[in-house]
């Protein structure tokens, strides 16, 4: 993995050879990784990613607790950056999903399995999860037509979680932790964020831009509408102290970005 220092943000000029490689990593996702550290006051967010996939590591009061888990074929390539950070896996208070496909819920039974580690995840996902196996969407955008049949046809061994979520809900007594989950359910039924201190983790609620630190309509949306409203209301409520966002592809994302894309602009 390559290391980013805790404040870095992506160059948003990277000249185009470094862009056009990292649209064609997308495309044709190969073992893309990378780790940043972002500190916010008492709440340290560690990011690993690989394959494009975000697993979110969240530190509070000497708690941990994780954000997704990934691909099923990267799940013993987190457990090692985990340690790698400080952070061994078996010091994780859960893991929360944020939806129930397969580049973030792929992990999750190789967690639970090997270190007992609960899943939260919202209940309206469970289909998905027990089956361990992606509902359809709809592509936004020329690359998520390319990938689409690629994407869609992905399996995971199925998992039960152990927490499943109707409603916004404290994780404090789980996780000891202030984080919050906040139902989003626009990109699936199920689809959850968390809000913890000046951060939100959104899953796919949003993506990051592929090159820079924007926002950006995730690449598989069907209600376009129902999204931007829901991303509104989040910033309005739940996240109107939250200044950095971490969606589950790319980012972080400062706020000023997010309200740019999703309030100010146009639909």
């Amino acid at each position: 993995m390559s290391r980013k220092t805790p404040t870095t943000q992506a160059s948003t000029d990277l000249g185009w050879l470094a862009a056009l490689a990292v649209v064609a990593s997308t495309v044709f996702p190969g073992c893309a990784s990378y780790y940043q550290k972002t500190t916010l006051g008492d709440v340290v967010v560690h990011t690993i990613t690989h394959d494009h996939a975000n697993m979110h590591v969240v530190v509070e009061k000497g708690s941990a607790f994780a954000v997704d888990s990934g691909l099923k074929g990267t799940a013993t390539s987190m457990e090692i950056d985990l340690r790698a950070i400080g952070v061994p896996p078996e010091s994780l208070k859960a893991i929360v999903l944020t939806h129930g496909h397969h580049d973030h819920a792929g992990g999750a039974r190789y967690f639970q399995q090997k270190y007992r580690t609960r899943i939260v995840a919202g209940r309206a996902d469970l289909g998905m999860l027990r089956n361990g196996k992606n509902d359809r969407s709809c592509p936004v955008g020329a690359i998520a037509r390319f990938r689409y049949e690629t994407d869609f046809v992905q399996t995971f061994d199925p998992v039960e979680p152990d927490v499943l979520v109707d409603g916004p809900m404290s994780l404090s007594e789980i996780t000891g932790t202030n984080a919050r989950i906040v139902p989003v359910g626009s990109h699936t039924p199920g689809s959850l964020a968390v809000v913890v201190g000046r951060a939100a983790l959104v899953g796919d609620l949003f993506r990051g831009g592929i090159v820079g630190d924007g926002a950006e309509v995730h690449f598989y949306m069907c209600d376009l509408e129902g999204n931007r409203r829901t991303i509104q209301s989040l910033l309005v409520r739940e996240a109107a102290s939250v200044d950095t966002f971490f969606p589950g592809h790319f980012g972080p994302i400062p706020r000023a970005e997010v309200v740019d894309t999703f309030v100010s602009s146009p639909p």
